[in-house]
C-alpha cells in the first residue's frame, strides 16, 4: 500500500491525506514517516483490541486503519488549482517508478527541502516494505507473530501509562534503544507508540473536556460519567459495588449502614427501583402487595448483615377516600410501613392496567401526595454516590511552590478496603490558575445529569445511573471554602456550628493555626471562662438555607449600594465568606469606586449585566448535599497534624539538651512489635531533632508510644493530657463498630475527658479551633461511618502522582496535559483489568444492531493473567493475608522428633504473633476474651495441618489485668499459673506491651552498636536497661485491633465540666500573674 501525498506549493508543505488529525508535515520525508506511523497505528489497534487480535470491518476500521482503493483520485488542497499537486491516483508499477515520482516532485522544493526529501538506503528499504504491504491481504494480517511490533507498542503503552511510573519522551527513547541494542525484533518508535495510544484512546478512552470557568480561567476536566460507566463495565470493581443502604442493626462498618444513606438522604437521590422477578418497582409509584394493600414506596434498603441479606422497602400507605363528591387515593405520608420485596405483587404499570380486576379505584386517582409520572423505564436504575475530594499540591520538583488545585473522587458504594486503594481513586481535574470553586462549577455541571448509560458486566445489560455527592472531603481550609465559611481564623471559626471564639476587640492579632499556644493573656476571668465554655460546647447547627440567604443579603446590599462597612460587618457576624461570589463582589465595588449618585448607580447597573445568573458557590447546586454537615471532620489534619503535632512540639520545646538525648534513646529502644506493620523501630533521633518536619505517619507512631518516653520529663497535668490522647486516638481510628450507640457514647466521653485534661493543663490550647472540631466527630460518624472511612490519606498520596505528571510535562498547558495523562492511565487500568469497551457493529448492514461489548484480546490479557510485577503496578494484585494458624518456621533449629516448631503464628486479624509475644484469644466455646503470652507454636509431623503449613497447637500462659499505672493510665499485665494448649484459630490479634519504666527508674546503662550503611560501626549509643522486666503494661494506645483491645480499657471518670473549666481558668490567670510573659 502506498500513501497519498499532497504538496502545497504556496505553503511549501506536504500533507498526508489518510491521516485523520490533519497535521501538516514539513517535508516529504516527514510526510512519508507520518503516513507510515498512521498505517502502523491501524495495525496495532487491530492487534491490541480485537477478538483473536482483529477488529471487525466496521466504522472503527475505516476511522483508524489507513486503507485506500486502487485508482483513488484525491482533490488538491484549497481549490485544486495550479498551486496544488495531487498524486494519490499514481499507484506504483514498481518501487523504482514510485521513487522516481517522489524525486521529480522534490525538484520543485528548495535546497533544504530537497535535502530533507532525499532518499537514502534506509528510506529505499522503507519504500520496498511499504510497496509489499500494498499487496498484503487481510488474511495475511490476521495472525500476528511474536516478533510483530504491535506487541512492543502494547507493552510500552501499558508500562508508560501506569499511575506511579511516569516516563518522559527522552526516557522512552532510552528504553527503546535498550530493546534494540539487546536484539529485540521490530521495536517501535516513540511516534508509533503514540499513534497506537491515541488510536486506542479515541476508541474507548475518557474524553478531557475543555472548560472556561465563570471567573474566566481555562481548565480541562475528565468526563466523570464516562469514568463511572467504565466502573460498571469493570468486573474488578463492579462486584464490590453497593447501591442500596443496609440496616445492619448496631454492628456497622461501611458507610451505607449509617444514617446519611440509610434514613436521612432524600429518596430522590437514592437508588429508585428494585427488580423482583420480571417486574421493576420504582419509588413514587403505587404498587400492590400480596396482602391486597396499596402503598407507594419511597425508599429501598437491605436488611441484615448476613451475605444473604434481603431487600426491603419503606412505603406510605395509600387509602381510598371520598372527598368533594369524588373518590380517590390518599397517600398517608405520616403512616410509614415496612415490607419485604417478596411481598410485592404488581408494579405500577401492571397495577394500572389490572385495577378493574381487583375491584379497586383507578390507581392514578391520587388526591394528595406525590405526582405520578407518565414515563416508564424498562431498565435498571442505580444511584452511584461518590466521595468528592479537593486539595492543593505543588507541580514543581523544587521547593518553589507551584500550586495546583485538584479534584479527585471515589465511589462511596465500595467497601473501605477497596475505595482506599489507588486503583479506585479517580482523577477529575486540576489547574494552577482556576480556583477550587471555579473548577467545582464544572464538576457540578457534569454531576447534574438526568442519568448516564452504562454496560453492567454483572447483569450483562445496559443500566442507567446518576451520581449524587455523598460527602466532600479535604483539609480544614478546603472544607470551609466548600461551606462558604470564613475559615479557622474567623470569629465564628467553625463551619459546622455557630461556636464563637474571642470577640475581635478582646483579641490581639494571632495566627490561630500557627502552632503556638499563646492567646490573649490580660483578659478578665469571666471573659476567659465564657470563651472556654463556648469553645467546649457544640453551638447551634449551621443550616444550608441560612448560608444561602446570607449570600443573597450581601448581594442585595451591594445592589442597594450599601456602605462596605455594613457588608464587612455582616460577614464578620456570620462567619460567612463565599470565595466564588467574592470575585463578583469586588468587581461590583470597583465599578462604583470613586463615583457617586447617578454615575455610581449607572456603573453598578452596567457591571451587573456581566454578573452571571448564579454568582455564588456552585456547591448550592448540589441539592443532595449540605456542606455544613456532609464535610466530616478530617482526622488526619485535625488529630495527627493538629492535636498530636501541637503536643509533640510543646514536649520538645520543654526539654533541654540532656533530656533530648535521653528522649532519643528511649524512643529508639521502645518495643514497637505488632504496633504497625510499617513500623519496625522508632527513629528517636529524627522525631526529636526534626520535630518540625514530621508528617502524618510519624505523628501516628508518636501518639501510640510517646508517653512511654516522656513519663518523667513533663509535669503530671501534661502527662494526664497525653494519656487522655492515647485513649482517644485509637478509638477514633477504629474501623469496625460492634455497637454504634455504645461506641458513640464512649467516644463522646473520651473527647470530653481529653478536653478536660487539656483544660487542666492550660485553657489557652482552646485558642486553636481544631480542639473544638473534635466535638463534631461523633455526629459525623453517626451519619457517615467510622472516621477512618472518610480519612484522606489515600487522596493525599495521590498528590505525588499529580506532581509527577506535572514535572514530566512541558508545563505550557498543565491542566490539559495532566488531564490527558490521567485519561490514558484510566484507559490502561480499565482495559488491562478486564473492563468491557464498546465496539460498534456495521451500521451499513443493520443500523438497529446494538453495539457489541468486548474485552481485550488474548495477547494483552496474557500480560496480567498471572501475578507479576505489572499486576502489582496496576493494582490488580490484591494482597491476601495467610490463613489464621499459618506457622512461620524461619529461625528454628532442629525440630523435636515428632513435632515441628514455629517462630510465629497468624491471627484472625491477619497480624503475625511472634513466639514470646502477647495476644488476645477467644476461648472455645465462646467465653470472655483472654490475654495470653505465646510460649510455643508447633505442628505434629505428618498431620494434615502440618502439610498445609498450619500449626496444630499453641502453648500459652494466661494473664489478667492489674491496676492502672500512672502516669500511663494503662493496666498492668499480671501472669497467672494457668497454661493452656489451644487451637491457633482462637488467636484474635497481637498486642503491644511496654515496660513500666516509671516505677523502676530505668536508666541508660547499656551500650548499643550504631549501624551505618547496614554495617556495624565502631560507634556506640546509650540504650535503656530495664529493671524488673516482668513488670509490663498493656499498651491500650495501639491504634489497630481496637474492637478487641477496647474490651480491656478502663472506664473514664466523669467530671463537671463547668466547675473544672472555671477552676482551670483561675489557675491559668494565677500562673500568668506569677510568671508574666
Amino acid at each position: 500500500m502506498v500513501p497519498d501525498f499532497l504538496y502545497n506549493r504556496k505553503e511549501g508543505t506536504w500533507a498526508c491525506l489518510p491521516c485523520d488529525n490533519g497535521e501538516q508535515p514539513k517535508s516529504l520525508h516527514h510526510a512519508r514517516i507520518h503516513a507510515n506511523v498512521t498505517e502502523y497505528a491501524g495495525r496495532c489497534v487491530e492487534a491490541l483490541l480485537g477478538d483473536e487480535g482483529m477488529l471487525a470491518p466496521n466504522a472503527l476500521e475505516r476511522m483508524w486503519i489507513s486503507s485506500f482503493d486502487d485508482g483513488m483520485t484525491l482533490d488538491g488542497m484549497g481549490d485544486g488549482g495550479e498551486e496544488d499537486v495531487g498524486f494519490g491516483d499514481h499507484l506504483p508499477e514498481g518501487v523504482e517508478n514510485w521513487h522516481a515520482r517522489q524525486w521529480e516532485l522534490g525538484e520543485q522544493m528548495s535546497a533544504s527541502e530537497r535535502q530533507a526529501a532525499a532518499i537514502g538506503d534506509q528510506n529505499r528499504k522503507w519504500a520496498e516494505e511499504l510497496a509489499a504491504e500494498a499487496h498484503e491481504t487481510d488474511e495475511d494480517r490476521e495472525g500476528l507473530s511474536d516478533t510483530d511490533p504491535t506487541s512492543g507498542s502494547c507493552t510500552l503503552d501499558v508500562v508508560t501509562h501506569l499511575q506511579r511510573t511516569t516516563f518522559s519522551e527522552i526516557e522512552q527513547d532510552l528504553i527503546l534503544w535498550l530493546l534494540k541494542i539487546n536484539g529485540a525484533a521490530q521495536v517501535p518508535s516513540v511516534n508509533q507508540v503514540k499513534a497506537v495510544r491515541d488510536s486506542v484512546q479515541r476508541m474507548g478512552g475518557v474524553n478531557s473536556i475543555h472548560n472556561i470557568g465563570t471567573l474566566g480561567h481555562t481548565y480541562y476536566i475528565l468526563d466523570i460519567g464516562h469514568i463511572i460507566a467504565d466502573e460498571f463495565a469493570n468486573p474488578k470493581v463492579r462486584k464490590f459495588l453497593e447501591f442500596y443502604p443496609r440496616d445492619s442493626g448496631q454492628g456497622v462498618t461501611q458507610t451505607w449502614e449509617f444514617a446519611r444513606w440509610l434514613t436521612e438522604a432524600d429518596p430522590t437521590y437514592l437508588t429508585p427501583m428494585v427488580r423482583v422477578g420480571i417486574q421493576d418497582y420504582f419509588t413514587s409509584e403505587p404498587c400492590l402487595l400480596k396482602d391486597g394493600s396499596v402503598c407507594m414506596p419511597h425508599r429501598w434498603f437491605r436488611k441484615g448483615a448476613a451475605p444473604g441479606r434481603r431487600l426491603c422497602g419503606r412505603a406510605w400507605r395509600m387509602t381510598p377516600m371520598h372527598l368533594n363528591n369524588q373518590w380517590g387515593w390518599v397517600i398517608e405520608k405520616n403512616h410509614d410501613i415496612l415490607f419485604d420485596t417478596e411481598e410485592l405483587l404488581l408494579n405500577f404499570p401492571e397495577f394500572d392496567g389490572a385495577y378493574p380486576i381487583w375491584g379497586m379505584l383507578h390507581v392514578r386517582s391520587v388526591m394528595f401526595g406525590s405526582q405520578l409520572s407518565d414515563e416508564e423505564l424498562v431498565c435498571k436504575v442505580f444511584a452511584c454516590p461518590i466521595w468528592l475530594y479537593c486539595d492543593d499540591t505543588s507541580g514543581n520538583r523544587s521547593k518553589k511552590w507551584n500550586e495546583h488545585y485538584s479534584y479527585l473522587f471515589a465511589l462511596a458504594g465500595l467497601p473501605r478496603d477497596q475505595w482506599q486503594r489507588d486503583f479506585n481513586v479517580h482523577f477529575a481535574c486540576t489547574s494552577n490558575v482556576a480556583a477550587p470553586l471555579e473548577m467545582l462549577e464544572g464538576v457540578v455541571e457534569q454531576l447534574d445529569l438526568h442519568g448516564v448509560w452504562a454496560y453492567d458486566c454483572v447483569l450483562q445489560e445496559m443500566v442507567l445511573f446518576f451520581v449524587p455527592v455523598h460527602g466532600m472531603l479535604g483539609d480544614n481550609p478546603m472544607q470551609s471554602e466548600f461551606a462558604s465559611h470564613i475559615g479557622l481564623r474567623g470569629n465564628f471559626f467553625c463551619c459546622c456550628c455557630w461556636a464563637k471564639g474571642h470577640d475581635v476587640e478582646d483579641e490581639r492579632p494571632t495566627d490561630r493555626d500557627s502552632g503556638d499556644e499563646d492567646g490573649p493573656r490580660n483578659e478578665p476571668l469571666e471573659v476567659m471562662t465564657e470563651h472556654v465554655k463556648r469553645f467546649t460546647q457544640i453551638g447551634r447547627q449551621r443550616e444550608r438555607h441560612e448560608t444561602m440567604a446570607t449570600t443573597g443579603q450581601i448581594f442585595q446590599k451591594i445592589q442597594d449600594m450599601a456602605p462596605q462597612k455594613d457588608i464587612r460587618m455582616l460577614t464578620t457576624n456570620t462567619g460567612m465568606k463565599d470565595n466564588f461570589f467574592e470575585h463578583f463582589r469586588k468587581r461590583l465595588e470597583n465599578a462604583r469606586k470613586g463615583r457617586t449618585g447617578a454615575h455610581a448607580e449607572h456603573a453598578m447597573l452596567r457591571e451587573l449585566e456581566a454578573v452571571p445568573h448564579r454568582p455564588w458557590n456552585p456547591v448550592w447546586r448540589l441539592r443532595e448535599l449540605d456542606p455544613h454537615r456532609d464535610t466530616p471532620v478530617e482526622i488526619l489534619h485535625v488529630i495527627l497534624l493538629g492535636v498530636v503535632k501541637y503536643f509533640w512540639h510543646d514536649a520538645i520545646a520543654r526539654t533541654n539538651d540532656e533530656q533530648k538525648t535521653i528522649l532519643k534513646a528511649r524512643l529508639t529502644c521502645l518495643d514497637v512489635c505488632r504496633l504497625d506493620p510499617e513500623l519496625t523501630r522508632v527513629p528517636g533521633h529524627t522525631y526529636v531533632q526534626y520535630a518540625g518536619s514530621l508528617v502524618g505517619r510519624d505523628f501516628r507512631a508518636i501518639a501510640q508510644v510517646a508517653i512511654f518516653a516522656l513519663y518523667d520529663m513533663l509535669p503530671p497535668e501534661i502527662l494526664e493530657a497525653w494519656a487522655a490522647l492515647g485513649t482517644l486516638v485509637p478509638m477514633v481510628w477504629s474501623p469496625c463498630i460492634a455497637d454504634l450507640d455504645m461506641y458513640l457514647h464512649m467516644l463522646s466521653d473520651a473527647i470530653k475527658h481529653f478536653l478536660a485534661c487539656t483544660a487542666s493543663w492550660t485553657p489557652r490550647w482552646f485558642n486553636k479551633p481544631k480542639f473544638h472540631l473534635l466535638l463534631h466527630l461523633p455526629e459525623h460518624i453517626r451519619r457517615l461511618g467510622p472516621a477512618i472511612l472518610f480519612a484522606t490519606e489515600t487522596f493525599e498520596s495521590y498528590n505525588a502522582i499529580i506532581r509527577a505528571w506535572s514535572i514530566h510535562s512541558n508545563r505550557k498547558a498543565p491542566s490539559r496535559d495532566i488531564a490527558q495523562r490521567a485519561a490514558h492511565c484510566h484507559r490502561i487500568r480499565h482495559l488491562m483489568s478486564g473492563g468491557f469497551y464498546k465496539v460498534d457493529t456495521d451500521l451499513d448492514v443493520n443500523p438497529d444492531t446494538p453495539p457489541e461489548w468486548r474485552t481485550i484480546g488474548p495477547g494483552p490479557a496474557s500480560l496480567v493473567c498471572q501475578p507479576n510485577v505489572l499486576c502489582r503496578y496496576l493494582g490488580l494484585r490484591e494482597e491476601s493475608s495467610p490463613a489464621p494458624g499459618t506457622m512461620s518456621r524461619e529461625g528454628q533449629g532442629a525440630p523435636i522428633p515428632w513435632v515441628r516448631l514455629g517462630s510465629a503464628v497468624e491471627s484472625i486479624s491477619g497480624a503475625r504473633i511472634l513466639i514470646g509475644g502477647y495476644a488476645i484469644r477467644q476461648p472455645q466455646p465462646p467465653h470472655a476474651l483472654t490475654i495470653s503470652h505465646v510460649i510455643e507454636a508447633f505442628s505434629i509431623l505428618g498431620s494434615d495441618r502440618d502439610g498445609l503449613g498450619l500449626a496444630d497447637w499453641v502453648l500459652v500462659r494466661d494473664h489478667i489485668l492489674g491496676p492502672l499505672v500512672r502516669p500511663y493510665q494503662m493496666p498492668q499485665l499480671v501472669p497467672t499459673s494457668q497454661y493452656a494448649l489451644i487451637c491457633p484459630t482462637e488467636m484474635l490479634c497481637a498486642l503491644n506491651v511496654q515496660h513500666n519504666c516509671a516505677a523502676h527508674a530505668c536508666s541508660l546503662d547499656l551500650n548499643r552498636v550504631v549501624y551505618q550503611e547496614r554495617e556495624a560501626s565502631r560507634m556506640h549509643t546509650k540504650a535503656v536497661r530495664h529493671l524488673a522486666p516482668e513488670d509490663i503494661l498493656l499498651n491500650t494506645a495501639k491504634m489497630r485491633d481496637q474492637q478487641w483491645i477496647n474490651t480491656f480499657s478502663s472506664s473514664l471518670t466523669h467530671v463537671d465540666m463547668d466547675i473544672l473549666l472555671a477552676q482551670a481558668c483561675r489557675d491559668e490567670l494565677e500562673r500568668t500573674r506569677t510568671n508574666p510573659p
